[in-house]
């Protein structure tokens, strides 16, 4: 039986979010699409808010040929929805991701990344002041990404909304704006990988084959009309 990243691999990525997968689809789209919602979404419910955001920006910042590597991820960013638990820290290895960018930048002078470092932290900040104190957390910051300055902001559970807000806003600073060259699309794969790590991938299940293959007919119409 064929996989689903068999069976998409016509598909080609585009910028922006198309509820008609005729006319393009963001990486976003083909999960909301074989995911089975009823109505496709760039927002769908069955993946990580913090994934979600990250992926979103990425997808219209990569360049075309490297926007198709998000195809990989499909399936697993179908499966991502977690706890709130991992939520919060998805978004404070954002923050992270966005202080070691920063670093980056700030030796080649770029201020803008260090802008964005500053932005993220501080909604993984707003994160862990949200909710009641975890230190289970706090110890799995600490033994994950080996910081204390992020492991603090692990301190704290989230309340839902909340959580999901400002994970989403640290998502986006992480992911940056702007020309993307050969070592940001490494470190945004890395990234994005690990993120995923924190979770179990989806099954794969007939039906979700199925939606699979018609996407793929779907979305070869655009070239053959």
């Amino acid at each position: 039986m064929k996989s689903i990243l068999d069976i998409i691999k016509p598909i080609r990525l585009t910028v922006g979010h198309s509820s008609d997968p005729s006319k393009g689809s963001c990486v976003m789209d083909v999960v909301s699409y074989i995911n089975g919602d009823r109505d496709v979404t760039d927002h769908p419910e069955c993946a990580c808010p913090v994934i979600t955001a990250f992926a979103i920006r990425i997808n219209d910042r990569l360049a075309d040929a490297d926007r198709q590597k998000l195809l990989g991820y499909v399936t697993r960013i179908a499966g991502s929805r977690a706890g709130r638990d991992i939520t919060v820290q998805r978004a404070l290895m954002c923050a992270q991701f966005a202080k070691r960018q920063a670093a980056i930048a700030d030796f080649v002078k770029c201020h803008a990344a260090a802008d964005r470092a500053t932005l993220a932290a501080n909604s993984a900040d707003r994160l862990a002041d949200a909710g009641s104190a975890a230190a289970d957390t706090a110890d799995y910051s600490a033994a994950r990404l080996g910081d204390a300055d992020v492991a603090k902001y692990f301190a704290a559970r989230a309340a839902d909304a909340d959580a999901h807000a400002h994970a989403a806003s640290a998502a986006l600073y992480a992911a940056g704006s702007g020309p993307a060259d050969v070592h940001y699309v490494a470190a945004v794969m890395a990234h994005l990988e690990d993120m995923l790590q924190l979770t179990d991938a989806a099954p794969v299940d007939a039906p979700m084959i199925a939606r699979a293959e018609q996407l793929v007919l779907v979305n070869a119409s655009k070239v053959t009309a």
